[in-house]
């Protein structure tokens, strides 16, 4: 069967597609009467339901052939879920300690089953939780998996293959600093960043002599590598957040305020900054050069 012949998932029909599932049947012991199903997703893509059960939990999340928030006159494709397990399984294997396992896949219908979250970070920030080892934690994933998943680690006829799947995750994700969470929680946030990022130049900018180059060279290449490195993801994060203010996907930092006038104006603010960054994007170069002008329009 494919999703156009199963449709969207609900509640009764996912019961169903595990009951005639056995990796997902065994996962809670083959007993069915005591599953409790809960829907998760934000509405703006795919159906996201925690499976719970005496014995086990998990993630189910479906992608549709359409726009979920806004309807079958936007299509898409099914296929996003699959390029969207891949790397993520990739990652698994580099960084398992941070990546949910990937449990079930079936791409015949654009399903996904994969181990539950504690809370989703997002819903955590937004509600102003200061979490003591993020920055330590983002940096190891994102030394393990970019790093040790790129050519500069692997061999180029691998990374090739893995080239036409290898979606990255942007780390940098700022939207949402200029809610009402306060001052100092959003300087909690950004010194976070400052520490991922601090923590990240620090462990690939080491002073070496490299095998082909004398150690000035080197290192001076290497310098410049990093500086590219770091203007090219504040880019792309900033670009980021144009596009889940102003597009279709937004996300729930700002959908959460309810008076619409705070909602809007936090919105502006956002691009402003957003737009602002992406145009001088060269003229920083570090993330501590980036922050003030973030706490300034707040």
């Amino acid at each position: 069967q494919t999703v156009k012949q199963i449709g969207p998932i609900s509640t009764k029909s996912l019961i169903e597609y595990i009951e005639k599932t056995p990796s997902l049947s065994s996962e809670i012991g083959n007993r069915h009467d005591d599953v409790t199903i809960k829907e998760a997703g934000d509405g703006n893509l795919n159906f996201v339901y925690i499976v719970v059960a005496t014995c086990a939990s998990f993630i189910i999340q479906q992608a549709l052939t359409y726009e979920r928030c806004i309807g079958e006159s936007l299509s898409m494709i099914i296929e996003g879920e699959y390029f969207e397990a891949v790397p993520s399984k990739e990652h698994g294997g580099l960084c398992r300690e941070y990546v949910p396992q990937l449990d079930h896949l079936d791409r015949t219908i654009g399903m996904q089953c994969s181990e539950p979250p504690h809370i989703i970070l997002r819903k955590g920030l937004i509600t102003a939780i200061e979490y003591r080892f993020l920055s330590q934690h983002m940096f190891e994933y994102m030394v393990d998996s970019l790093f040790y998943g790129s050519l500069l680690y692997r061999p180029t006829t691998e990374d090739k293959c893995a080239a036409a799947v290898n979606v990255f995750v942007q780390w940098l994700n700022v939207v949402g600093m200029w809610n009402s969470v306060g001052s100092i929680y959003k300087e909690w946030r950004l010194k976070r960043i400052e520490q991922t990022w601090d923590l990240f130049h620090q462990k690939l900018n080491k002073d070496e002599s490299g095998k082909a180059y004398l150690p000035a060279i080197y290192n001076l290449i290497q310098e410049e590598y990093m500086k590219e490195l770091f203007h090219d993801t504040l880019g792309f994060g900033v670009a980021k957040m144009i596009r889940r203010i102003g597009g279709v996907d937004h996300v729930e930092d700002f959908e959460s305020i309810r008076e619409g006038s705070i909602r809007a104006d936090s919105k502006a603010k956002a691009l402003e900054l957003a737009n602002s960054h992406l145009k001088e994007k060269q003229q920083f170069l570090a993330t501590h050069h980036a922050s003030p002008t973030m706490m300034e329009i707040t």
